[in-house]
């Protein structure tokens, strides 16, 4: 009987034992998914700084940009740029505009930067936009959305998207006025 008794001890003891583990276990499944949870809701709902009013304010519960310079017109290469907005939406910043050509031919489709900038020149950031191929006169809308709070953003350029910095040619000496030039000898 004793026997008995102690089999029914060990395996109460196993089945308390495989509880514990499995309790356990599904604790930390449960935290990891929450904490998952969590993290994409985040994401998914970036914060915009409603308090940082630099060349901004609130309208109807957005952040609009209000900086002049980022509102002209600009030009990159043959297309003109116009129409420009930056706002929020849904909690992300938005950039709108509009993109012509005023040329007689096609223009290609390019892979473009929109380098943001604050007021001193220093870049706050730069998106990747594939600018669709234009027709001549044709007008077509840019709309570009990132997390990224851009709305205090002073101005913006736009860059073709994996260009070469432009280096600025080297001076080239000039022979002074008052040097004789001499012809080389060749010698055989």
């Amino acid at each position: 009987m004793a026997e008995k008794g102690e089999a029914k001890q060990i395996s109460v003891g196993k089945i308390i034992l495989v509880l514990l583990i499995v309790l356990v276990i599904g604790g930390i499944i449960y935290f990891i998914a929450r904490g998952k949870k969590v993290n994409q809701e985040t994401a998914n709902n970036p914060e915009i700084d409603m308090t940082n009013l630099v060349n901004a304010k609130i309208e109807n519960g957005e952040k609009v940009n209000t900086s002049e310079n980022l509102k002209e017109a600009k030009k990159f290469e043959e297309i003109e740029i116009s129409n420009i907005k930056l706002g929020t939406s849904e909690g992300y910043s938005q950039l709108t505009a509009t993109a012509k050509n005023p040329t007689e031919t096609y223009v290609d489709e390019k892979e473009i930067s929109i380098v943001f900038v604050d007021s001193e020149g220093y870049e706050i950031a730069k998106l990747g936009y594939l600018l669709s191929g234009i027709n001549p006169g044709e007008e077509v809308p840019i709309d570009v959305r990132t997390q990224v709070d851009l709305i205090n953003a002073y101005d913006f350029r736009i860059e073709l998207m994996g260009a070469p910095a432009v280096e600025e040619p080297a001076e080239q000496e000039t022979p002074s006025e008052n040097v004789e030039e001499t012809p080389s000898e060749v010698t055989e």
